[in-house]
């Protein structure tokens, strides 16, 4: 059964994503706005209630404006890749479209929905500003808890299994650079094939998807800029000045001993505040639409991480029975990989299952009766 116009041209927005590596609020905000566009599309040429009349637009010319819609969100959001997207167009028999469209046409179809479908710097899906008011403050600098926490986190770099390197690196920035927010549209794509979707029902999911996913993001990261908390490196080194501490070597690929002040976590950090985790907020966010979409937890899906794992060991398999299982094993592949504290891992769980229930119910009212009733 071929892919839907939805993983299609989500496929198409990820190659691109994997190639410029943009920053996850960018990300999502993009995918946002392609899913938009095609449900707006799919929406506008919906046949009424009762028999078919003969104006209605035909499946195929439906698809033809939903592939438009995407060129045009695309080709705006990535400009420089507007041939690669242009090849896509041409490869399922349609022209680019010009700059006017013909009125009725489905290139006219998919810039209207794309227009409708607001930009990607002034949307939000289902949330409300303050969007930091999401999450509570992190444990206070320098406390028990908080010292409790830097000891986590240098037992795990300390003791890091094969299996925990490789949930730290599959989930870093996706097994193909794709980012946190395109790593779980393509694995929703598995649940696409999996229950083979009709086009309308992957038109809807990955609305309730990425809107989801735009709303973790921004809260998240106004999160980030509200506390600026500083992610572990910056605290090993502060609290625990000259002390030998055991932890992860890169050069040895291995446990070693060294003073405090030259630990690094197992994967590079990124350049913003730890405080609340990316990871978790937007993998909870994912698997709370996910489970409430198809009603129920179980997913079945799973990787092969081929590479970077402790010297001499063989592919690992990851897999996840349920949408939660996989959230907290990303939630925890960044304390794994000593780049978040606890605190930021279940703040950010918690918050995104809230946000990805407010998105699923802002849906409802969007796409119902489409949708499945929340279990």
């Amino acid at each position: 059964m071929p892919d839907t116009p939805s993983v299609t041209w989500n496929d198409a927005a990820l190659d691109v994503i994997r190639r410029e590596r943009p920053e996850p609020v960018a990300a999502a905000r993009v995918l946002y706005a392609l899913h938009a566009a095609l449900f707006r599309t799919w929406v506008a040429h919906d046949p009424p209630p009762g028999p078919r009349t003969g104006d209605t637009w035909r499946d195929a010319e439906r698809h033809d404006a939903m592939a438009c819609a995407a060129w045009t969100v695309l080709c705006a959001a990535f400009p420089a890749h507007t041939p690669a997207f242009t090849r896509r167009l041409e490869a399922a028999g349609l022209s680019r479209p010009t700059r006017v469209p013909e009125p009725g046409s489905p290139a006219a179809a998919g810039r209207l929905a794309d227009s409708a479908s607001g930009g990607p710097d002034d949307t939000l899906f289902a949330l409300r500003r303050p969007l930091h008011g999401q999450f509570a403050p992190p444990v206070p600098w320098g406390t028990p808890e908080y010292l409790e926490q830097v000891r986590e986190v240098l037992a795990y770099s300390a003791g890091l299994t094969a299996q925990q390197q490789a949930a730290a690196h599959y989930w870093a920035d996706g097994p193909g650079g794709e980012g946190v927010p395109g790593l779980w549209t393509a694995l929703a794509a598995h649940v696409s094939r999996r229950d083979a979707h009709a086009p309308d029902q992957d038109v809807k999911m990955y609305l309730v998807l990425t809107g989801a996913l735009l709303d973790a993001s921004a809260a998240c990261w106004a999160a980030k800029a509200w506390y600026g908390a500083v992610r572990p490196q910056s605290a090993v080194r502060a609290l625990l000045g000259g002390r030998i501490v055991r932890g992860w070597d890169r050069a040895a690929h291995g446990d070693a001993a060294f003073p405090a002040d030259r630990w690094q976590p197992y994967v590079a950090a990124p350049p913003w505040p730890g405080y609340p985790s990316t990871h978790s907020t937007l993998s909870a966010a994912a698997a709370q639409v996910l489970c409430m979409w198809t009603g129920s937890d179980v997913f079945g899906a799973g990787a092969t991480v081929t590479a970077r794992t402790t010297l001499g060991q063989p592919p690992l398999r990851l897999s996840w029975a349920t949408f939660t299982d996989a959230a907290d094993e990303a939630g925890l592949s960044r304390r794994y990989a000593g780049v978040q504290f606890r605190d930021g891992d279940l703040a950010g769980r918690a918050a995104g299952r809230q946000i990805g229930r407010l998105a699923f119910q802002h849906a409802q009212r969007l796409v119902h009766p489409g949708l499945r009733p929340a279990p």
